[in-house]
């Protein structure tokens, strides 16, 4: 009763902030909301308890609105096959969303465009230059977005950031035909999903991680087009070994161990991301256990 009782108050506030931010037909100034300006009200509940209320319609800054078109017209660009275009709009989109007076937060997806569109144009290299340079700048992105966040929530964002990133890297390697490299992350992803499952605890979903065959069926594809199948037993290995505590402490050695089976060439994934995991765990005082 009582969380109906909440519904039914909530309901004006969320008309009042539609009216407010839909334009009027009249051209009276009074009638458009101004930039930032806080509205204040009070709603008279039940047994005669007021609940009072305050809404700021927010405008986008100047270098808001000028990057979210710029993010626009990047993917206009790559539409039409200018990918050159595309990558100096994400760019310059980029430089000022990073200003401090930008406060939009866009997630790991928008950033990711770039790497990829350096992948598709031919740029591989600069590609894992940007993938690396997102991988090590997440976990200070997370902590400044979510500062009100707990520690562990952070962390579990992080993981789940992680999970994105190598997942990408796994694709952009794959198209470039450098499947030992795309087995790699594709593992690391889902060390990494499994991680952030973990903190959230969301134990339903973290049971499909403990399950040999899960692992085996991941990797395996990938493994065969690489022709390294006959690794596939002590992959699956270290994969359920991993899997028995899922903390980024264990990500850092299953990437290690990885490295070391498949025999992976740093040049060609640009940084040790078992060096970088091991990084961001101590970055997080070990919190993310």
């Amino acid at each position: 009763m009582e969380v109906l009782w909440l519904i039914l108050l909530l309901i004006p506030i969320i008309f009042l902030i539609h009216w407010l931010t839909q334009p009027k037909r009249s051209n009276s100034p009074l009638e458009k909301p101004q930039k930032n300006t806080p509205y204040q009200g009070t709603i008279q509940g039940e047994s005669g308890v007021t609940l009072k209320y305050q809404v700021t319609v927010r405008q986008d800054t100047e270098s808001e609105e000028t990057s979210k078109n710029l993010l626009k017209e990047a993917t206009k660009k790559k539409d039409d096959g200018d990918l050159t275009g595309a990558i100096t709009c994400l760019r310059e989109a980029y430089k000022l969303m990073s200003k401090p007076e930008h406060t939009t937060i866009y997630p790991i997806d928008t950033y990711l465009r770039l790497p990829l569109m350096l992948q598709q144009a031919g740029l591989y290299t600069e590609a894992i230059v940007e993938f690396k340079s997102l991988a090590c700048g997440t976990p200070t992105k997370i902590a400044k977005e979510f500062s009100h966040a707990p520690k562990n929530t952070q962390n579990s964002l992080v993981a789940m950031d992680y999970a994105i990133i190598f997942d990408k890297m796994r694709l952009a390697a794959h198209r470039e035909r450098h499947l030992v490299q795309a087995v790699y992350y594709r593992a690391l992803s889902l060390a990494n999903k499994a991680v952030g499952l973990k903190l959230q605890n969301r134990e339903k979903e973290l049971d499909a991680f403990k399950d040999r065959l899960f692992w085996a069926n991941s990797i395996l594809p990938t493994l065969k087009k690489a022709k390294k199948d006959f690794l596939l037993e002590k992959l699956t290995d270290v994969c359920m070994k991993f899997s028995r505590s899922c903390t980024v402490y264990c990500i850092s050695l299953l990437a290690k161990e990885i490295e070391s089976l498949l025999e992976i060439d740093p040049k060609l994934i640009g940084v040790k991301m078992a060096d970088l995991l091991e990084d961001s765990a101590q970055a997080h005082d070990g919190s993310m256990d």
